[in-house]
């Protein structure tokens, strides 16, 4: 039997790779599109059986290229889950009348995931050895597990682009975020510039707690730190905890 072919578009690259770990156990055939004009391409040209979609991307937002999907009869058969960070809204009631399977706000669990997806396309098979034993009983090396809280793109791009795909790189937009990302994923290292300096609010004193019980360095990237922001780390409590540096993302993957 073919494995199932699953197409993930979302313009972040992050989520994609949580999507693609989340079935990293299965026995699926992934492929991607990094906005919806391209997801729609691959709709046409790549015969996916499921299709798992954000909503908001450049070039043409998830709401508008499941209108052109689901108006094409080569490709509107395939079930699409769309992944969102909104509320329901009157996109999402359209989007029910054009036949959408499922809607999964993010962050998502794994577990939500794939029972989501195994409710479209039915059970998904186990990837398996050769003695044909489950995959997750092989030792496999899965590299660090690192999230970044940054302002500087450039830098966050640099992290994102030596990393890989062997190592799970995870980008926060908030330190709600960064709170919720590092309690689930147990993260080797949080590394982040002036965002983090601040340490007066209650969750930033929360994610310092977590991270020093948990003994995750928290790297602060001096490259573009002003002197007064260098002078609120200092002062920060728990201040060993920090690693105060210019971010050589290669020292870190090699754990030097």
């Amino acid at each position: 039997m073919a494995n199932k072919r699953i197409l993930i578009v979302d313009d972040q690259m992050d989520w994609r790779l949580l999507v693609r770990m989340s079935l990293e156990n299965y026995d699926v055939e992934i492929i991607e599109a990094d906005d919806g004009q391209k997801g729609i391409n691959l709709a046409q040209s790549a015969n996916p059986d499921l299709i798992i979609m954000d909503n908001n991307m450049p070039v043409l937002s998830g709401y508008e290229a499941i209108k052109r999907i689901k108006a094409d009869p080569a490709c509107r058969t395939v079930p699409i889950i769309m992944l969102t960070s909104k509320g329901f809204d009157a996109q999402m009631k359209e989007m029910i009348m054009l036949d959408v399977s499922e809607f999964i706000s993010k962050p998502f669990e794994e577990e939500h995931l794939i029972a989501s997806i195994e409710k479209i396309i039915g059970k998904l098979p186990e990837k398996t050895q050769e003695t044909g034993q489950p995959a997750q009983d092989k030792e496999i090396v899965i590299g660090k597990k690192i999230i970044i809280f940054m302002e500087d793109d450039y830098v966050k791009k640099n992290i994102i682009e030596i990393a890989g795909d062997r190592n799970k790189v995870i980008e926060v937009k908030t330190k709600d975020e960064l709170l919720e990302q590092s309690k689930k994923l147990l993260p080797d290292y949080i590394i982040s510039d002036l965002q983090l300096t601040d340490w007066n609010g209650a969750v930033s004193m929360e994610v310092l707690s977590f991270a020093l019980t948990n003994n995750i360095p928290v790297i602060i990237d001096l490259s573009r730190v002003p002197d007064d922001g260098l002078k609120r780390i200092l002062e920060a409590k728990n201040t060993s905890l920090f690693e105060l540096k210019p971010v050589r993302i290669q020292e870190i993957l090699e754990g030097e």
